[in-house]
């Protein structure tokens, strides 16, 4: 039997094969994916839903694309002329989301009234929508945040 050699034991497997960059990223970016009939379609109902103002969610188990495809239709909803909020889930709730929103919009404002941070979005919201760059929320790992959490 053959014996593995024990200075490639617990190396990391950019050294391990001498690799110029990490081969498996976690975060693929929309230009190195295959643009895949299945992927296109995807796209262009999310195009529909997004100019009609609706809402969607990706759905699938763990590691299934939700990401992937996600910012794959960022990507090309801001190529379109979209302005797009992308904003990665955490530990957080309402507050913090419209904070995040907020930030993403250039909005300063530092209190914390939740009412007033409605209107300021909704506000900053319509007026990029006039200048003719309509506004995509996109919120990836939704299932962290306490934003839909029932209680039954």
């Amino acid at each position: 039997m053959k014996q593995a050699r024990p200075e490639l034991i617990n190396v990391p497997l950019m050294q391990y094969f001498s690799l110029k960059r990490e081969p498996f990223s976690d975060n693929i970016k929309s230009t190195e994916l295959c643009e895949l009939p299945s992927v296109k379609e995807i796209a262009s109902i999310v195009e529909m839903v997004c100019m009609n103002h609706c809402h969607f969610a990706f759905t699938g188990p763990t590691g299934s694309g939700k990401s992937t495809i996600l910012r794959y239709v960022c990507d090309r909803q801001e190529r379109l002329g979209s302005r797009v909020l992308m904003i990665n889930g955490g530990d957080w709730g309402f507050g913090e989301f419209l904070r995040q929103v907020m930030e993403r919009l250039s909005i300063d404002y530092r209190s914390y009234h939740p009412s007033t941070m409605i209107r300021l979005i909704q506000v900053q919201m319509a007026k990029s929508e006039e200048d003719g760059h309509p506004v995509l929320l996109a919120l990836d790992e939704a299932d962290y945040t306490t934003l839909f959490s029932f209680q039954t």
